[in-house]
Order: structure tokens, then C-alpha cells, then sequence
């Protein structure tokens, strides 16, 4: 079983990531994964009743071990796809698929091989049970990675989304509209139902919400401190600790603000980059 350490560094891989897969869908296919070993544990204990005969759970666990193996031998394979090698796409994808079935074959056996010889009072030899899977779970095997090269081959590539920030805002007051440049917005403040916008020379109040405002900001440049405020890093003269957790934005101007300790982390980390 992977530790969630490993499983975070597995994720580490480009592929996954391009392919659209993050953390949460690899979690699911772990479970589904664990949910097929688990639903053929209960298909041995099912013929074993109809057949009237034992059902031992420990060796039933040990060969339904076989569906585990895929998780690292799927990562094997993707890893065996990037190299490129071979270069010709038409003899890639068989070799891939050759080579993960073999790997699981081999590993597999010698996994209940070794744990049979640990745990159990009598062992299963390497040769008996890698024959006894290329009999019974060779196709299989050719269906999971031949599936696994397919969606590497053909699932569309998910292409990063790149923020480009606006360099002016437009301002909606009712059915007055102004374009206002970024660079001349110092903090925003939530007054509802509107947010105001506030600049060295007027305060305009926009139609608005301070979470949708923030999604057309530059982050690196706009900060929110408080669940009613953004701030202008730019603008930002220092801060003081209140001794309690929050703290005092003081801008150039002046103004001071509240900075919440829910937001204090992000706001020291953007600031000293901004400073630096």
C-alpha cells in the first residue's frame, strides 16, 4: 500500500497533470482499485458457497492482490511512453503494453511467492503462480494496459489557462460607466450591495463583488487582507502586529487597514516578494 507521501510524488509526474488528473482523481482510482480487489475477495467468497467448499480469506486477499500492482505498473508504462523509445509511434504503444503486462506478471508472482513464504504455512512456487496468471489473469492484464496506453495516447492534452490581468477596469455606478486604470486603484472595500473603489482622488462604487473583482486583479499586485478589503501592494507602506493576530496595513497615504490573521500569511508572503 502507498503511503500519501508517495502518492503526492507520484502526481509529480507531467503526464497526469497534462492529462487532467490531480490529486482527487488519482484518490479515486486508488478506491476503485481497492474496491475491485475488495468485490473479487467477495466473488472467491460467493463460489466458494456455491461450490460447498472452504473459503479462506487470507488467500483470497493474497492472489486479489493482483489488481493493487496496477497502480505502480500504470506509472511504469506512462513513464516507458515518454521516453520515446522506440521513436516509431506504431511499435510504442505494444512494446508498452507488452512490457507492463510482464512486469505485472513477474511482480505478482513473486509478491505471493515471497508473502506466501512469510505467512503461510505452505508456499506458492514463482513458476506455479506465474503460470497459474497467464492462464487466468493475462487478459486482464492486456485489457488494464492497453486501456492505461490509450487514454496516454488519445486523451486530450489540458492546457494550462493563462491569466493575462486587465489594465483597465470598467466601473458600473448605475448607467454611468468609467474606465479606470489598475495602476490608479489603491484598496477596494466591500459596501453593500456594491464594493467601493478607492484611488488618490475619488472613491467610485462598483456593481460588484469583492471575490469576482479579485479574479480580474493581477495576484501578485492585489491582495486581500480582510474579508472586506483588497489592498494595493504597491500602496503598502508597512504593517503592524495588534498582538492578537491581526495586524495594521499602512499605506502610503496614510490610510490605515485591517489585516485579519486569516489573510496574514498570504499578505506577508506577496509583500516580501513585492519588497524584495
Amino acid at each position: 500500500m502507498f503511503k500519501s507521501a508517495t502518492m503526492a510524488n507520484l502526481l509529480n509526474i507531467p503526464f497526469l497533470r497534462t492529462k487532467g488528473f490531480g490529486r482527487p482523481s488519482f484518490a479515486v482510482f486508488v478506491l476503485f482499485t481497492l474496491a475491485l480487489c475488495l468485490l473479487a475477495v467477495l466473488q472467491d467468497f460467493l463460489q466458494s458457497n456455491y461450490n460447498q467448499s472452504a473459503f479462506f480469506l487470507s488467500e483470497s486477499l493474497l492472489f486479489r492482490s493482483f489488481w493493487i500492482l496496477a497502480l505502480p505498473v500504470v506509472l511504469v508504462q506512462v513513464r516507458l511512453l515518454r521516453s520515446k523509445l522506440p521513436s516509431r509511434p506504431t511499435i510504442q504503444l505494444p512494446i508498452s503494453i507488452a512490457g507492463a503486462v510482464l512486469l505485472h506478471l513477474l511482480l505478482f508472482s513473486g509478491l505471493v511467492n515471497l508473502l506466501s513464504a512469510l505467512l503461510f504455512d505452505h508456499t506458492y512456487t514463482f513458476g506455479r503462480v506465474f503460470y497459474y496468471s497467464i492462464t487466468e489473469d493475462l487478459y486482464k492484464c492486456v485489457l488494464i494496459y492497453s486501456l492505461s496506453a490509450g487514454i496516454y495516447r488519445y486523451w486530450p492534452v489540458s492546457k494550462p489557462k493563462t491569466f493575462v490581468p486587465t489594465s483597465v477596469l470598467t466601473i458600473q455606478d448605475g448607467r454611468n460607466y468609467t474606465a479606470l486604470p489598475i495602476q490608479e486603484i489603491i484598496y477596494i472595500q466591500a459596501a453593500s450591495p456594491y464594493i467601493a473603489i478607492h484611488t488618490a482622488n475619488k472613491q467610485y462604487l462598483h456593481t460588484a463583488s469583492l471575490k469576482s473583482i479579485l479574479g480580474e486583479l493581477d495576484e501578485n499586485q492585489f491582495v486581500r487582507i480582510h474579508k472586506s478589503t483588497i489592498v494595493n501592494l504597491g500602496e503598502v507602506a508597512g504593517y503592524q502586529s495588534r498582538l492578537n493576530g491581526d495586524y495594521d496595513v499602512r499605506l502610503k497615504n496614510g490610510t490605515e487597514l485591517r489585516l485579519s490573521r486569516n489573510y496574514s500569511s498570504t499578505f506577508r508572503q506577496y509583500f516580501e516578494a513585492t519588497s524584495a
